[in-house]
């Protein structure tokens, strides 16, 4: 799943920690991946160090379960395969779309041969894995992702489109008020671990 994100890259980051919090829960901790004390570990790869671990726990994320690389640019696909095809973690966040003021220097367009193997990766799994990217990040293609998510904010709204869905499930923008933007992206983090899947 891609997460395209308009303006702010904390947007990103705020739904991925959400979708780490879900992953994390008794719910899915019943599942395969979980651990003897029902909570899944989650990986967030993070290359320009800028997950803020106080932030992470006020979302609910339990630290303890999160695993956080920061691997240089040259080893970021490397290191994703390496940690999906671990089969470890329900959910593996990868962050390609850096900070305002320090952009990740990672041609999209090499990334379509990386998502495909991901892909496979997971494929009869129940793992996921979230792809953030700079929504005007050029790209001579779109990713070969399952579903691709364009976030932005508009004043005090977040305003979310579903881009791509390979259940053919296309919308126009929605709304949201930055007051409920907490509840929703709890509700949609569960939906994604439950209903979404990386695929080529």
């Amino acid at each position: 799943m891609e997460l395209a994100v308009a303006g702010t890259a904390a947007l990103g980051t705020s739904v991925a920690l959400a979708a780490c919090r879900a992953a994390q829960s008794p719910r899915v901790g019943a599942q395969a991946l979980a651990t003897a004390a029902g909570q899944a570990w989650c990986a967030f790869i993070d290359p320009t160090g800028s997950l803020y671990a106080p932030a992470a726990a006020r979302a609910g994320v339990n630290l303890e379960r999160l695993l956080v690389l920061r691997p240089g640019a040259e080893a970021l696909s490397r290191t994703a395969l390496r940690l999906v095809e671990s089969q470890a973690f329900p959910l593996v966040v990868v962050d390609l779309a850096g900070v305002p003021g320090k952009p990740l220097d990672v041609p999209l367009a090499g990334w379509a041969r990386v998502v495909r193997r991901l892909a496979i990766a997971v494929e009869q799994t129940e793992s996921t894995v979230l792809l953030i990217t700079d929504a005007a990040a050029a790209r001579p293609l779109p990713l070969p992702v399952a579903q691709r998510f364009e976030l932005g904010l508009l004043g005090d709204q977040l305003a979310v489109r579903i881009a791509k869905d390979r259940r053919g499930r296309i919308a126009g923008p929605r709304k949201v008020r930055a007051s409920a933007l907490r509840t929703e992206l709890a509700q949609a983090g569960k939906e994604a671990l439950h209903d979404i899947r990386l695929s080529a």
